[in-house]
């Protein structure tokens, strides 16, 4: 199999325009207070363009340490990845970026976001209305937030309306069949082992999987799907296995204090 280009040069030749404010791409504020939150979108002959939804092409994750190196690699390089990390280190950003950057590039046919509906620390929402989408819409939150950084919101709701993102959520995945996907699963902590089973044999071809959770932050009883499944399948060809330490925290130092803390 020849070898596949590093993520992060491809990106970086053929994709990323770089803030004209100078952001770091980690969702963080610059050095002059603004967000970093510019589109930078760019035809094939490299002209910028306006919000086309044909044309538009958004910005891929730079990875800013070599554990978000690493991760890009894995996803790259393997069917499903497991990602493990702290608090702020990156995972749902680069995880989610990657992901919609492949789509736009037509590397997949669409993104299939899902997580399990746990609410944190046993809080109770109690009844929310809509239909299924409405109802995981709440817990979706965080993803959409951060393709808003990088995607006009009214081409974000041209690929939902199209069905090129999908929120699905873990009850009704009995019998779907992953192909031509890229399925990301957040807060996989709070999966079962069960769950994590449906979720890992619906891939079929030309798909990829990326489950991302703190292992330290769930919110079930028992060993959780997460830690199982890295558990269980280490060292197993076509899954990768990466883990996010503190010191790859990106979105506030206070956040390695703040866990370092609650580890005493």
């Amino acid at each position: 199999m020849p070898r596949k280009k590093n993520f992060y040069n491809r990106i970086e030749k053929k994709i990323l325009i770089e803030n004209r404010n100078g952001g770091n791409h980690n969702g963080n504020h610059n050095n002059n207070g603004t967000n970093g939150n510019e589109y930078g979108v760019i035809k094939n002959n490299g002209n910028r363009i306006g919000n086309n939804h044909e044309d538009i092409i958004m910005k891929g994750p730079t990875p800013v340490n070599n554990e978000q190196k690493e991760l890009i690699r894995s996803i790259i390089n393997n069917q499903i990845t497991f990602v493990s990390g702290c608090a702020g280190v990156g995972k749902t950003f680069v995880s989610v970026l990657y992901g919609m950057v492949e789509l736009q590039k037509d590397t997949y046919k669409r993104i299939i976001l899902t997580r399990p509906c746990v609410e944190a620390n046993g809080e109770r929402l109690g009844y929310l209305p809509g239909t299924s989408t409405d109802k995981l819409s709440v817990y979706m939150f965080p993803i959409f937030d951060i393709l808003s950084e990088r995607v006009p919101q009214s081409i974000i709701n041209k690929y939902v309306e199209d069905k090129r993102i999908i929120t699905l959520p873990l009850a009704f995945m009995r019998g779907v069949s992953f192909n031509n996907a890229y399925v990301f699963c957040d807060e996989a902590q709070n999966m079962s082992k069960e769950q994590m089973r449906l979720l890992l044999t619906r891939i079929g071809k030309n798909s990829k999987v990326v489950c991302v959770g703190d292992v330290k932050q769930s919110d079930i009883q028992g060993k959780n799907g997460l830690v199982d499944a890295i558990e269980r399948f280490r060292g197993i060809d076509s899954i990768g296995i990466v883990e996010l330490t503190s010191e790859s925290i990106v979105r506030n130092p206070l956040i390695k204090i703040i866990e370092e803390r609650y580890d005493l």
